[in-house]
């Protein structure tokens, strides 16, 4: 059974997220075509790493960069993919 609403205890989350983040990847990989997905993804990720200093090598980039990709939710997918477009926008 699909739940419409997560909650903290276990539920499913809510499905209706997938569409949203879907179109704006979508949205914004049109814009580059001949990036790949992975490109795509760390390109967008490295912009949230770009104003953390204290990293000390690329191996800490790279954990950094792997914790965003694990750790965050849609919600802050989202407001990247808008900076994003918004810093890179032909």
């Amino acid at each position: 059974m699909v739940l419409e609403n997560e909650d903290e205890v276990g539920n499913m989350r809510n499905i209706n997220r997938i569409p949203k983040i879907l179109a704006a990847i979508k949205e914004v990989w049109l814009e580059s075509p001949d990036m790949r997905l992975g490109q795509l993804l760390i390109n967008i990720v490295s912009q949230k790493l770009d104003s953390v200093k204290s990293l000390a090598d690329d191996y800490g980039r790279k954990q950094q960069i792997e914790l965003f990709m694990w750790n965050n939710e849609e919600d802050e997918w989202l407001e990247l993919i808008k900076r994003f477009k918004e810093k890179y926008r032909k």
